[in-house]
């Protein structure tokens, strides 16, 4: 098909385009006014109720609900099994907006019933609410899982070098010891060698120097280990902490404490306006292409009834265009009818000689 022949429009085929493309468009406007009115159902979600804190804290929060209701696919099949819609159904009908530096989130859900828009919008804001919650929280589990095994790991460490000496706190131990060595020495420069208490309290004291040898060989590992334990009984309290505050969320999640519902409103007159026109110009286009294959298929059996154009002329030996040969004209001894030559000096061409009148 020759479309660029037909560019070059003539009168009669413009007034065919302009009545095929208002025939188009009224079809098109007429199809666009029977689809059904749509609604949009809104769900206000206050995110800082479900995260509070620094907003600094909260931003990554925020960003993740916004990408989470539009791209959480597990969401959206939930959500669809409630209001009776499949995932991409449910999805290709979100819409979400969260103002720059704000903790309040708007979830809109179109359909066509209002109710399906309502429980929608109010549906995805909530669940989604629930799933990121509940992955906090399972990620809270097991960070405090993990600290509370190190620290059952440091606390069999310290518990392996304090055991032998049946103490919980050898640093303890070892300045309760090197006192009472102390007051030992003390005693026995007081005491009268001949005395017979005097062997005791030496015996006492010599064994009170060996605990406290044995104890400062033992210290240092057990300063280590104990300093360990310390770090790692924080690090669980921390995550007891943010297990806590995990739960806490997911209950706000559940019990709707943050999404407040605003129920459905119909579409816009723009948006009518809008999803109308677009149905006009689609048809119209399909049926001026229409148009422009049927002109053309019209046109295309009178083009090829054209008369071929005649053959070219091939030029004589001695250069010269072919001679014509005229009515009446005698091959064999070059003369006309009259019995003369003609177009002497000129080989190769003959005049026509006038018609003769009878006698």
């Amino acid at each position: 098909m020759e479309i660029i022949p037909f560019l070059r429009l003539s009168g009669r085929r413009i007034v065919v385009l302009w009545v095929v493309a208002g025939l188009a468009g009224a079809l098109g406007a007429f199809y666009a006014q029977q689809l059904p009115v749509r609604y949009t159902g809104e769900a206000t979600v206050f995110l800082e109720r479900v995260y509070p804190g620094l907003r600094y804290e909260r931003e990554p929060f925020v960003n993740n609900y916004s990408s989470a209701v539009r791209f959480l696919t597990p969401v959206h099949e939930r959500v669809g099994g409630q209001i009776g819609l499949n995932a991409a159904q449910v999805g290709n009908g979100l819409t979400i907006d969260v103002p720059n530096n704000s903790d309040i989130a708007y979830v809109r859900f179109t359909a066509d019933n209002i109710d399906t828009a309502t429980a929608g919008a109010e549906a995805v804001a909530t669940e989604t609410l629930i799933t990121l919650t509940n992955e906090t929280q399972t990620a809270a589990q097991a960070a405090l899982d993990r600290a509370n095994a190190a620290k059952a790991e440091a606390q069999s460490q310290v518990d392996a070098i304090t055991g032998p000496f049946g103490v919980v706190d050898l640093q303890r131990e070892y300045e309760q010891v090197d006192l009472q060595v102390k007051d030992l020495e003390k005693q026995v420069t007081t005491l009268n060698p001949a005395d017979p208490a005097t062997v005791n309290v030496n015996a006492l004291l010599e064994f009170r120097r060996g605990q406290r040898t044995q104890l400062a060989a033992a210290l240092p590992a057990y300063q280590t280990a104990n300093t360990r334990l310390r770090t790692l009984s924080e690090a669980a309290i921390a995550a007891q902490n943010g297990f806590d505050t995990a739960q806490a969320r997911v209950a706000v999640a559940q019990n709707g404490e943050a999404v407040v519902s605003q129920g459905a409103s119909p579409e816009s007159s723009m948006q009518k306006m809008v999803r109308f026109g677009g149905a006009a110009a689609i048809i119209a286009a399909v049926l001026v292409l229409l148009g422009i294959i049927a002109i053309e298929a019209v046109n295309r059996p009178r083009r090829s009834q054209r008369v071929a154009p005649p053959a070219p002329r091939q030029a004589s030996p001695n250069g010269f265009p072919p001679a014509t040969t005229p009515p009446g004209f005698n091959g064999a001894n070059g003369a006309n009818g009259a019995g003369h030559p003609v177009g002497a000096g000129r080989p190769g061409t003959y005049e026509v000689p006038p018609p003769q009148q009878p006698n």
